[in-house]
């Protein structure tokens, strides 16, 4: 996911979810198995994502940008600021959240 994320223009978003993923595992005390860098390299992982990019433009799916401002798009990058900013109020802020989506959508089916 974090190849993703660079290709698709995500690299500073992918440098901070690489952070705190590194800081999880230093806590963690979790290693990587020995064979895993040369079963999974860097190579192998960035051609995949690269391939997962064509085949998602290939079924016509656009592809978020830092240029795509829709509400849908907004939530999503919200919901990542509130759940790291808070983790404990996620839920209830989670729940306000899609039941606004709801009641948006009923709005707009009604015009």
């Amino acid at each position: 996911m974090l190849r993703a994320l660079d290709i698709a223009g995500f690299g500073a978003e992918s440098l901070q979810i690489l952070d705190r993923w590194r800081t999880f595992l230093l806590h963690s005390g979790a290693r990587p198995e020995p064979e895993y860098h040369r079963c999974y390299p860097e190579s192998i992982i960035h051609a995949l994502a690269e391939r997962a990019k064509q085949g998602v433009l290939g079924i016509q799916v656009r592809i978020a940008s830092r240029e795509t401002k829709e509400s849908i798009h907004s939530l999503l990058n919200q919901a990542w600021k509130v759940f790291w900013k808070d983790p404990s109020s996620y839920v209830v802020w989670e729940k306000d959240a899609v039941a606004s989506l709801f009641d948006c959508s009923k709005c707009n089916s009604r015009s």
